[in-house]
């Protein structure tokens, strides 16, 4: 008896914020078509996009083992929170080398790459002081107003300004 039933491995993207505080668990499900009799084997590892494995996630790599009977396994990316305003960031988990631990199914990876969007949720409050001063006798005397931002950014920011009749 021929096995005529080929096996496809697909992996999901994920978009989800970095969160502010320690590691966020990015979660990779990686699935199969079939359930299978025999173990079936594929290879993962992240690699850079526009987010760096040094500063913004954890680089994993490894091989998966779908027991007989499993369908589907997860891999857990640590993306590192902070409290920076940047662009929202990128990076993959690629799978490769699929293969069973048997007799010679027809293993294949339908979908090799689980992209991941690092969604920035640090968002800046602008605030400017008030002023309480003398208006001096002579000349003009100058107001000096302090316009603050309530994180750090890694893009430039823009506010327009402009002053405004009163009293």
């Amino acid at each position: 008896i021929i096995d005529d039933d080929g096996i496809d491995i697909t992996i999901n993207d994920l978009n989800q914020a970095e969160g502010t505080n320690g590691t966020t668990p990015f979660i990779f499900t990686v699935s199969m078509s079939l359930v299978s009799e025999q173990t079936i084997k594929v290879d993962y590892a992240t690699a850079q996009g526009t987010a760096s494995s040094a500063s913004d996630y954890g680089h994993v790599f490894g091989t998966l083992h779908f027991a007989a009977g499993q369908r589907e396994l997860t891999i857990n990316v640590g993306v590192t929170a902070d409290s920076v305003n940047e662009c929202d960031e990128d990076f993959v988990l690629n799978l490769t080398n699929a293969r069973s631990s048997g007799c010679s199914s027809s293993v294949s990876i339908a979908d090799n790459q689980g992209h991941a969007t690092i969604i920035d949720d640090d968002g800046i409050d602008i605030t400017i002081n008030d002023l309480n001063q003398a208006e001096g006798t002579n000349g003009t005397t100058p107001f000096i107003f302090t316009v603050s931002m309530s994180l750090v950014s890694e893009q430039t920011i823009k506010v327009d300004y402009a002053t405004a009749q009163g009293t």
